[in-house]
């Protein structure tokens, strides 16, 4: 990736599928042409313009095989792909033992599918609190990308400010 310009591009591969089961929604159908037409264009996007990004995974999309082989696409073209939690559920709302197998499940599944180490977390909906950080912490991630450079997202992780 040595002719790839410096910048930070994160990819949110959030699907319909997961969409609508944050908003209790029944999905119906096999397909989610936003997935893939979403990470399909954002590749393009980045391909275009020589820039290497992170997609933050759900990684129970890697149990759908045509999902899984566009991730394993990501891979080999150079790009990172880092945890979004197990299903993307609001993680705030979740009982502890829920939360841990969010953060920790995805962090394994994500290695064993595409064969590389998962440093980096981001909550769902931005939404982590401290609980959330000490979970990605003893889980083994480097980084997480859960919280806007805001007074808001501060206040909610338990910090007094959040540097951009």
């Amino acid at each position: 990736m040595a002719d790839r310009l410096p910048a930070t591009f994160h990819v949110d591969c959030d699907g319909a599928r997961a969409i609508y089961r944050v908003y209790g929604w029944s999905h119906p159908w096999d397909d989610d042409p936003l997935f893939e037409s979403g990470v399909n264009n954002a590749l393009a996007w980045l391909e275009a313009r020589h820039v290497a990004a992170t997609f933050f995974v759900i990684s129970s999309d890697l149990d759908d095989p045509r999902r899984c082989a566009l991730l394993l696409e990501v891979v080999r073209r150079g790009h990172s792909v880092a945890s979004h939690s197990v299903t993307h559920r609001p993680l705030s709302r979740l009982a502890p033992d829920h939360k841990r197998r969010e953060i920790f499940d995805s962090k394994r599944a994500i290695e064993a599918a595409l064969n590389l180490p998962c440093a980096g977390f981001r909550a769902p909906a931005y939404d982590a609190d401290p609980e959330t950080f000490n979970l990605v912490a003893e889980a083994g991630y480097t980084f997480d990308s859960s919280l806007f450079p805001d007074a808001r997202s501060a206040a909610r992780a338990g910090v007094t400010r959040v540097l951009p």
